[in-house]
């Protein structure tokens, strides 16, 4: 290990130094290690800090146990990482105010030297409509784009976006609220190791910290800095994704936000978004559009037409607004209708243009169609 990574190592273990100071630091001495070998008065002449932190920075031989054990663990857990100062250090990631000064990760982190990079964000809680707009944009974006999908490993959107890039042959970033030594959320292990084989686990938290829920927006800054642009497919007003994107929108990233049900509360945050400018978002193409560089040389996805007939339309139409249960749909028709609508339902659901949501009713599939009427 160079002088260097170990100076950081050792900055990164003093209480009272986070990313903002210690990259003021890194700044301030060349070589770094130069901070550790001076007085307290010559660091007062080179930098401004407290003088409790200049005081830890000075007694930082005491963390020297603590190092040894992280040693340990990342020899343990094949942990990688990779500093500010190295080359593959995410490109992204350098332009933000509060960049780590390290990264450690599993997998392949020269992916993240690619530029086509989205983060994918949304509530743990999704509904069949989030889960089904995630994976039909993010396998589009990372099958056909070869874009890398970012997103934290987290339960609902993010598994869905995670889990649509790898199925369709492309790469996933996962940014982790925890060391990565630890699986978070337990049940996404799998899809832990999978993305470490086929794409890269980030996190800045040093080996071996224990689960702290404060952690967890944290690493939020990290999936808006690693991006170009950030998609927020579903996500309640308090939900963290608009955390996300309210850093995305400092790092003067793009904001893109899939419209939503206005009577689902999972769809507040969401809308709210597109109230304040976000791109609208309903398929790939709309963020591929956006970046015609990226996409220049790929063939305009093409939309398949559907028809259906009168009957059909007329439920269709009434879903346009959000989910609704039969009993609603039923009470919305007339008796015609009313009295055959288990078997519209049927051919609608056979034909792809609606899903049965559980707990939510009927609602319009995700999918690339434009729907014609057969009565033309």
């Amino acid at each position: 290990m160079k002088e260097r990574d170990k100076a950081i190592f050792r900055l990164l273990n003093i209480q009272g130094l986070g990313p903002v100071r210690i990259n003021e630091i890194i700044q301030a001495f060349d070589p770094l290690e130069k901070i550790f070998q001076i007085s307290e008065k010559e660091i007062k002449t080179k930098i401004v800090l407290p003088d409790k932190i200049i005081s830890n920075i000075k007694n930082s031989y005491i963390v020297q146990e603590k190092l040894e054990k992280q040693y340990e663990i990342i020899e343990k857990y094949k942990i990688h990482y990779v500093t500010i100062f190295d080359e593959f250090y995410p490109i992204y990631l350098k332009e933000i105010y509060s960049p780590p000064p390290a990264l450690f990760y599993r997998g392949d982190v020269s992916i993240l030297s690619n530029k086509k990079i989205i983060g994918v964000v949304g509530t743990r809680r999704a509904d069949h409509y989030g889960l089904d707009v995630t994976t039909s944009i993010c396998s589009e974006l990372a099958g056909i784009g070869n874009t890398v999908i970012v997103s934290g490993l987290a339960e609902g959107i993010d598994t869905a976006a995670h889990k649509a890039a790898l199925n369709s042959g492309g790469l996933t970033a996962a940014v982790v609220g925890t060391s990565l030594d630890i699986c978070y959320p337990a049940r996404n292990k799998n899809l832990m190791e999978e993305i470490i084989k086929k794409g890269v686990i980030i996190s800045e938290f040093l080996p071996g910290t224990k689960i702290e829920p404060s952690n967890f927006p944290k690493r939020n800054r990290i999936i808006s800095g690693l991006s170009k642009g950030i998609l927020v497919t579903q996500a309640g007003i308090k939900s963290g994704a608009l955390i996300t994107a309210g850093y995305a929108i400092e790092q003067n990233r793009d904001v893109f936000a899939v419209p939503g049900a206005v009577n689902q509360s999972r769809s507040e945050g969401t809308n709210r978004l597109l109230k304040n400018s976000a791109v609208l978002v309903t398929n790939a193409q709309d963020i591929m559009e956006q970046f015609p560089d990226w996409y220049c040389n790929l063939p305009k996805l093409q939309k398949k037409k559907i028809f259906l007939n009168g009957d059909e339309l007329q439920v269709v139409r009434l879903l346009e607004s959000g989910p609704l249960r039969l009993a609603e749909l039923s009470k919305l028709l007339d008796n015609k209708l009313s009295n055959s609508i288990f078997s519209i339902l049927l051919d609608l659901e056979l034909k792809k243009v609606i899903t049965n949501h559980p707990g939510t009713g009927y609602g319009l599939s995700v999918t690339d169609y434009t729907i014609e009427s057969m009565e033309k």
